[in-house]
C-alpha cells in the first residue's frame, strides 16, 4: 500500500487529499488504518479483481466511483480498421502545438464542462468550477514537466485538443484529449484520437499509453476502435469527511 498527501488537489479542489493505491499482495486487515485517514478527500486504487478489498472499503465508508482502464497502442497499425467515409472524416484533422492564446481557450473550455463524466465534475461533494480548476491546474504540472498541447482543427477551426508528454524511453504519455463545445457527436472525437496517436509516432515513440475511465464509454469505444488495448484496470473508490 502507498498514501501520498496529494497537496496539488488542496490548490486545485480547496480540500486535503490523500491518494491510496493498493497492490495484489495487500488484505482487508491491512486496511483498518484508512477508516482514519486525516483529509476531507480521499481516494484509493484497487487493482481489478481484488474483491475482499472491494467489500473492506465499503465497510470502511468508502464509495465506488469509477474503473480506470490503462491503455497502451503500439503505433503499428494506426487507423488502419477504419471505414473509408470515417478515414476521409478523420484524415481532415490535422493538428499544431498552441500558443498562449490556445491554452487560453483550452482553459476556458474546461469551464464550459467538457468533461462531464469526470469524476470530481459527478460527485456532489464537488462543483463544476472546482472540476474545472483542477483541469487547469493539471495541465499547467503538465507542461511544467514537459509536455506539449496541441490543438486539432477540421476545416481551420479548432474543434478540440491533446496534451502529451515523453518521456526518456521514448514512452508517449497521453494525458489528456477532448472535443470542444459544440463539435460533441461530431464524429471528430476519432480524427482528435488519430491526430495524438499519429503525433506520438511521428515524435519517434515506440509505444504510448493512455487511460480511460468506465464513465466515459464513448471515448472508451473510440479507443478501442483506435487499436488501443487495454493493459491494467484499477477500482476507485473516494470518501468524504468533514475536518
Amino acid at each position: 500500500m502507498k498514501i501520498i498527501d496529494a497537496v496539488w488537489e488542496k490548490r486545485n479542489l480547496g480540500v486535503s487529499a490523500r491518494e491510496v493505491s493498493l497492490e495484489q499482495t495487500d488484505t482487508a486487515a491491512d486496511l483498518a488504518g484508512l477508516a482514519d485517514l486525516d483529509c476531507s478527500y480521499a481516494v484509493v486504487k484497487v487493482p481489478a479483481g481484488k474483491i475482499d478489498l472491494m467489500f473492506k472499503l465499503e465497510d470502511l465508508g468508502f464509495r465506488f466511483i469509477e474503473t480506470m482502464f490503462d491503455l497502451r497502442h503500439d503505433l503499428r497499425d494506426i487507423g488502419g480498421g477504419l471505414s473509408g467515409v470515417v478515414r476521409r472524416l478523420t484524415d481532415s484533422v490535422r493538428q499544431a502545438e498552441m500558443d498562449s492564446a490556445d491554452l487560453a481557450e483550452l482553459f476556458r473550455q474546461f469551464h464550459r464542462n467538457i468533461f462531464y463524466t469526470d469524476r470530481i465534475y459527478i460527485d456532489p461533494a464537488f462543483t463544476a468550477e472546482q472540476a474545472a480548476r483542477r483541469y487547469t491546474g493539471w495541465i499547467n504540472d503538465e507542461m511544467e514537466r514537459g509536455a506539449v498541447a496541441c490543438k486539432c482543427l477540421f476545416k481551420e477551426r479548432t474543434v478540440g485538443f491533446f496534451v502529451m508528454r515523453i518521456d526518456e524511453k521514448k514512452v508517449g504519455h497521453l494525458i489528456l484529449a477532448g472535443l470542444y463545445r459544440g463539435y460533441e457527436n461530431s464524429g471528430l472525437g476519432l480524427g482528435v484520437g488519430l491526430a495524438e496517436v499519429r503525433a506520438a509516432r511521428a515524435r519517434g515513440c515506440s509505444y504510448c499509453l493512455g487511460r480511460c475511465s468506465s464513465n466515459n464509454l464513448a471515448a472508451m469505444n473510440m479507443n478501442l476502435g483506435l487499436g488501443f488495448r487495454v493493459v491494467a484496470a484499477k477500482y476507485i473508490y473516494v470518501k468524504h469527511k468533514v475536518l
